[in-house]
């Protein structure tokens, strides 16, 4: 696949950084709790020693910043958990009609879209 000469594929060089006092209320709160857990990991990186000292054990967790690919995945990723949730809010009615669907094919003898009996000695 060949990249646009146009300079719309997003990328490192064509991206604006937005200024985070330009952010909404909600906006900056997520940004300072994410913020705060980085750097609760990044305190996990050292200890004090038994003379008091601190001591730096490993190096901090490295941030992977997101590709394009990944922020496509993430969409995707976004999209496949609203389906999910949907299945979920509709699990009794999908439920139920597998519910009837089984006791449908008992009652008659035949599997849906099988003409002929059912064997029950087969299925037992």
């Amino acid at each position: 696949m060949t990249k646009p000469v146009d300079g719309s594929e997003v990328d490192e060089g064509n991206y604006i950084p937005v200024d985070k006092d330009k952010l909404k209320e909600d906006q900056q709160k997520e940004l300072r709790e994410s913020v705060d857990t980085y750097e609760r990991e990044c305190l996990k990186s050292y200890s004090i020693n038994r003379s008091g000292e601190v001591v730096k054990k490993f190096d901090f967790p490295s941030l992977q910043p997101l590709t394009e690919a990944q922020r496509e995945n993430k969409m995707i990723d976004t999209v496949y958990q609203v389906v999910g949730q949907a299945f979920i809010k509709s699990a009794t009615v999908m439920g139920n009609t597998v519910y009837n669907t089984v006791v449908k094919t008992f009652a008659e003898g035949t599997f849906p879209g099988y003409g002929g009996q059912v064997i029950y000695s087969q299925i037992r």
